[in-house]
């Protein structure tokens, strides 16, 4: 009949067979059932692709498997079936690009905890840190000269850049507690902060000039900056007061790499616009020329990231864009998960995170919806290395998901792996 036998598996008494061409499975069981030259075959079975398996070994992943068995990672792929899912779908999206050591992620925060476990493969050989006693200048190349990672500044038991760069890039698939957003990829951490936590406008212009230098957009001579390839820049920070400076460094920075910034969490006081995240051409008077000319440019620097909980609604303290109350044009972007509701108790408790002073900790804010956000951004940039930051921007915003639709109309929709990675165009 025209069957070629691949592969005989003698011992067992079974073998491979390729079937003619235009035959089906179905009829060549038919076929091979009559045939006097195969008798009693007692099972077939149709030839499989496998494809690999894009779920982590990372124990903490998995439903009842954190320290207190409620504390997983459900923000990554929640596993409560038949409920409406509110996660990013990383699973899936890692299918599709598990992210490259290539692509480099600027987290511009505290600084980080190296000693922390699950991170220390995942930084960059050399870090920055930006708040001290030598003039910009000076500072630029000395801080190279001490080398090293920045040792994350914020005060004892509370290290914010470490936690938002693990929801980025902690060590995945290691059997080793928590999954990052990506598999690959690094981080530049990059400390703005005083060691009590507030920071400084003038800093955060300098890391965005600097980095604006990184990326190739301007050019500064007598920098001894170590050059990494910043495709992503994560603020998980703001404040009431817009910068003009900073305004126009990420205007700059758009074109090459992707701004991703938390859009903070006083809603419940005032919900007032809050920048870096609402620094837009946009945002200002068109009186201006040299806006005008920004925005006839590119009017969207920012991807600016609100909060839902695992209900897929907004917390309390999330912000949002409100034309009743003087925001001028709307500012928030996407929404990414933030923070963790059990209704079983009537409790937000937070999503997992690594921390220095112990294995675990559970955290809400915006601040954590932005390196989400990120991770999706590297694994984007992965995926098309020589994308433009525009395109990748636009990938994101362009590929929420509204099925299951969030429970708050106030939000913006959700991000989604699977969609962004699979959405398509030019660079």
């Amino acid at each position: 009949l025209g069957y070629e036998l691949l592969m005989p598996y003698g011992p067992i008494m079974a073998g491979e067979f390729k079937l003619p061409e235009g035959m089906t499975f179905e009829q060549a069981r038919c076929q091979m059932e009559i045939d006097p030259d195969f008798p009693d075959i007692a099972y077939m079975d149709p030839w499989s692709l496998l494809e690999p398996d894009h779920y982590p070994n990372d124990p903490w992943f998995y439903e009842l498997s954190g320290p207190e068995e409620d504390t997983y990672q459900w923000y990554l792929f929640d596993q409560e079936w038949g409920q409406p899912d509110y996660d990013v779908n990383a699973p899936n999206g890692w299918a599709i690009e598990l992210g490259s050591n290539d692509i480099v992620v600027a987290v511009i925060d505290t600084g980080v905890d190296r000693d922390t476990p699950d991170l220390s493969y995942c930084l960059t050989e050399h870090g920055w840190n930006m708040w001290g006693e030598y003039p910009p200048l000076r500072w630029a190349n000395l801080m190279v000269e001490q080398g090293g990672t920045p040792h994350d500044m914020h005060s004892v038991g509370w290290r914010h850049g470490t936690m938002v760069t693990s929801l980025i890039r902690a060590d995945t698939n290691n059997f080793e507690k928590i999954s990052g957003g990506a598999w690959g990829g690094k981080v530049l951490p990059i400390n703005v902060s005083q060691p009590w936590g507030a920071i400084e406008g003038q800093w955060l212009s300098l890391t965005l000039f600097l980095l604006c230098e990184q990326v190739g957009m301007i050019y500064f001579p007598g920098l001894n900056l170590p050059h990494y390839n910043v495709k992503v820049i994560n603020m998980s920070l703001g404040g009431p007061l817009r910068n003009s400076i900073q305004l126009i460094m990420l205007w700059q920075l758009s074109f090459r790499a992707v701004n991703v910034a938390s859009v903070g969490n006083s809603a419940h006081v005032g919900n007032p616009m809050q920048y870096p995240a609402a620094l837009e051409p946009k945002g200002y008077d068109p009186s201006y020329t040299w806006v005008t000319w920004l925005a006839d440019v590119r009017d969207d620097t920012v991807l600016s990231v609100t909060a839902h909980d695992r209900a897929g609604e907004r917390p309390y303290w999330a912000q949002y864009y409100d034309p009743d109350i003087g925001h001028f044009f709307d500012w928030v972007d996407v929404s990414a998960p933030g923070t963790t509701y059990y209704p079983e108790i009537g409790e937000r408790k937070g999503i997992l995170v690594l921390a220095p002073d112990a294995d675990y900790r559970e955290v809400s804010g915006t601040s954590f919806s932005a390196p989400l956000t990120s991770a999706l951004a590297l694994l984007k940039f992965s995926q098309n290395p020589d994308a433009s930051g525009w395109f990748v921007h636009d990938a994101i915003k362009n590929s929420t998901r509204d099925d299951p639709p969030l429970q708050d109309p106030k939000l913006p929709e959700r991000i989604d792996y699977e969609y962004a990675l699979q959405y398509g165009g030019g660079q």
